[in-house]
C-alpha cells in the first residue's frame, strides 16, 4: 500500500465506514469518477488523487444518507437539507478533526474535518429525447444556484454580450428555494428500472455509460490496500468519460497538500499566518501607521470573524507613504530571529513587486520553487497604493506600465514554471534582458510618478478603475477595528462597500461547493511543531 497523511487516512477510513453500512443494509456502491480511474490503475492511491467518491443509485443512496444521518458521531453528512451552504446535488460525509474552533465559529466546523463524496444516480429516461431535457433541466438549475450579482466597475466588452446576457437570465430566476426545488426535480425524474441513468456533479455522460444496466454489476477490487466496491466495466467507464489529453492532464495535476496530509494542517497554516499579523499589527499600532485588512482577509472578518475557512493567507493594504515608513521601523522593532520581511533587497530571487513577511522554521513552498534562492515560509501579503494621476490617460498608462514591469520581476520563475511553450518562451527573453531587482526598480519609479492625487492606483489586480471601487483615499483615513480570529485588526470604515466593490453584493453568500476548499495549495509544507497543539485537540 502507498504511502499518503492522514487526509487520505481519514478518507479511507470514513469510506470503510461507509462499506460496511452498504454490506449491512445490502447496498450497492462504486467508486466514480476519478476515484474509479485511480482503482482501475492500481492498488496504491496515486499522489494526484485528493478526494475519494463514489456513487449509488438513488434508492440505495436514499437509505445510505439517512443511516448517515441516524448515526451521527465522529462522521457525519452534509447535504443540502441540512446545511444551508451546501447548495449541491450529492452528500459529504466527514470524520472530525482535533480542530477545536471558537463556540461563534461553530458553524465553520466542517471545513477543517476531512471527507468524501457521495453521489445518487439517478434512473431517469428511456430514450434520448427525455434524458436531454433532464440534462438541459439540470444545467439550468446548476447555473441559477451558483450565479451572483455582477461585479461592480467591470470593463464593458462587446464580446461578453452575450456572457451578460445569459448570466442576467440565470441571476434573474435565482430564488431562495431553488437548491430544493433543482434537488425535488431530480428525485421526481427518478424512476426504478429506467434505460439511462443521470449523475448530477459531473458531465454529460456518453451513451455507453448512461446505461443503467452497468452500475448494478460490481465487483471488489484493491484500492489502499483494503477491498473496495466498483463497477466491473471500470476501465471501459473512465475511456469513455476522458479522453486520453483528458486523462494525463488529470494525472499530472499537481497534489493538495492539505486534502491529503488534513485538515488540521489548514488550521496550523491559519494561526501561523496569524501570528504574523498580530505582530504587524502590534508595530504598525505603536507607531501610528495607518493599514488595512482587505480582499479575503476583510471578508473573512466580517463573514466568518476570522478566515475564510478554506483562505491561507492574509492579505493587507497601506498608502505607499504608511508602507515606506514600515520599511524603516520593522528593523528595529520586529523579532527577526522569528520573523523574515522578504523584499528585493532581502531576497535574491523575490519575484514580487511588494513586500511579504514570513515565518522562520516553516516551509510553504509551489511546485518548484524550492531551488530559488527565497524564502520559503509562511506568509502575508502587504501591498501598496500608489498616488494616480487626476488624468483618465495618464492613470491607464501608469498602470499598464507597472501591471508590465510586474510581469517581468516574476519572469524569471516563469521561465521556469510556465507549462505553455510560447509564454515560456516570452519570459525567457523577459529575463535575459532585465534582471528581477532592475524590474522592480522600474516598476516603483513609474508607480510612484505623482506626488499628491485624490485617488488612488492599485496595479496589482484586472479592476483597476479611475476614481472607482477601492481606489478612494477615504478607505485608508476612516478606520474602524474588526474582530479576526479573537483580535481586532484596522478595516476600512466603511467596509460593507469595499467587500461589495469586491465581491459584489452578494459578498455573504458561499460561493459554489467545489470552490468552498483550498485548490492551489502549494506542493511542499513543513510546519515544524508551530501550532502543533491543532493536532492534539487544543486551539
Amino acid at each position: 500500500m502507498g504511502k499518503f497523511g492522514q487526509g487520505l487516512s481519514d478518507e479511507i477510513e470514513i469510506l470503510r465506514y461507509v462499506d460496511n453500512i452498504c454490506k449491512e443494509k445490502k447496498l450497492s456502491y462504486s467508486l466514480l469518477f476519478d476515484s474509479m480511474l485511480a482503482a482501475s490503475e492500481g492498488t496504491d492511491i496515486p499522489e494526484w488523487l485528493n478526494i475519494i467518491r463514489i456513487g449509488l443509485l438513488y434508492d440505495d443512496y436514499k437509505i445510505l444518507v439517512e443511516e448517515l444521518e441516524v448515526n451521527r458521531g465522529i462522521f457525519y453528512p452534509v447535504t443540502y437539507k441540512n446545511e444551508p451552504s451546501f447548495r449541491s446535488f450529492f452528500c459529504r460525509t466527514y470524520k472530525k478533526s482535533k480542530v477545536v474552533l471558537p463556540a461563534d465559529r461553530e458553524k465553520d466546523r466542517r471545513f477543517y474535518d476531512n471527507f468524501i463524496e457521495i453521489y445518487p444516480i439517478y434512473e431517469v429516461a428511456d430514450n434520448e429525447k427525455d434524458y436531454e431535457e433532464v440534462v438541459r433541466k439540470y444545467n439550468f438549475y446548476r447555473k441559477c444556484i451558483n450565479s451572483r450579482a455582477l461585479l461592480p466597475c467591470i470593463k464593458f466588452r462587446l464580446k461578453r454580450i452575450p456572457w451578460y446576457i445569459k448570466h442576467q437570465y440565470y441571476y434573474g430566476h435565482r430564488s431562495e428555494g431553488i437548491v430544493e426545488e433543482a434537488n425535488e426535480y431530480l428525485i421526481g425524474k427518478h424512476k426504478a428500472g429506467a434505460k439511462y441513468i443521470f449523475i448530477p456533479g459531473g458531465k454529460k455522460l456518453s451513451k455507453e455509460i448512461r446505461n443503467a444496466e452497468l452500475y448494478k454489476e460490481t465487483k471488489k477490487c484493491l484500492f489502499a490496500g483494503y477491498e473496495i466496491s466498483c463497477i466491473k466495466k471500470a476501465e471501459e467507464w473512465c475511456r469513455q468519460y476522458w479522453d486520453e489529453k483528458r486523462m494525463t492532464k488529470l494525472k499530472e495535476r499537481p497534489r493538495n497538500v492539505v486534502l491529503q496530509n488534513g485538515m488540521e494542517t489548514l488550521r496550523r497554516v491559519q494561526l501561523t499566518v496569524l501570528d504574523i499579523l498580530v505582530e504587524f499589527d502590534r508595530i504598525c499600532t505603536k507607531h501610528d501607521i495607518k493599514y488595512i485588512i482587505a480582499a479575503g482577509t476583510l471578508l473573512g472578518a466580517v463573514r466568518h470573524k476570522g478566515f475564510v475557512p478554506w483562505d491561507d493567507d492574509v492579505d493587507v493594504f497601506m498608502l505607499y507613504e504608511e508602507w515606506k515608513k514600515f520599511e524603516e521601523i520593522y528593523k528595529k522593532e520586529m523579532d527577526l530571529s522569528k520573523f523574515f520581511v522578504r523584499t528585493q533587497e532581502t531576497d535574491r530571487d523575490d519575484n514580487l513587486c511588494f513586500f511579504q513577511i514570513k515565518r522562520n522554521g516553516t516551509v510553504f513552498c509551489k511546485e518548484g520553487r524550492m531551488e530559488y534562492n527565497s524564502h520559503p515560509g509562511v506568509f502575508m501579503d502587504i501591498l501598496p497604493y500608489f498616488n494616480s494621476s487626476n488624468n483618465y490617460l495618464a492613470h491607464r498608462v501608469q498602470e499598464k506600465i507597472c501591471k508590465w514591469l510586474k510581469t517581468v520581476t516574476w519572469a524569471h520563475m516563469g521561465a521556469q514554471s510556465e507549462k505553455r511553450f510560447w509564454k515560456r518562451k516570452y519570459y525567457e527573453f523577459l529575463q535575459k534582458h532585465i534582471s528581477n531587482k532592475k524590474s522592480s526598480e522600474l516598476f516603483f519609479k513609474v508607480a510612484n510618478r505623482y506626488r499628491q492625487s485624490e485617488y488612488l492606483c492599485y496595479p496589482y489586480v484586472v479592476r483597476n478603475p479611475f476614481k472607482k471601487g477601492a481606489n478612494q483615499r477615504k478607505y485608508f483615513t476612516q478606520l474602524t477595528r474588526l474582530e479576526f480570529e479573537g483580535h481586532t485588526f484596522y478595516a476600512p470604515k466603511e467596509y460593507e462597500e469595499f467587500l461589495e466593490y469586491t465581491y459584489s453584493k452578494d459578498y455573504m453568500r458561499y460561493p459554489a461547493v467545489e470552490k468552498q476548499f483550498n485548490h492551489h495549495f502549494p506542493a511542499h509544507i513543513d510546519l515544524g511543531e508551530i501550532h502543533a497543539e491543532v493536532s492534539n485537540g487544543k486551539d
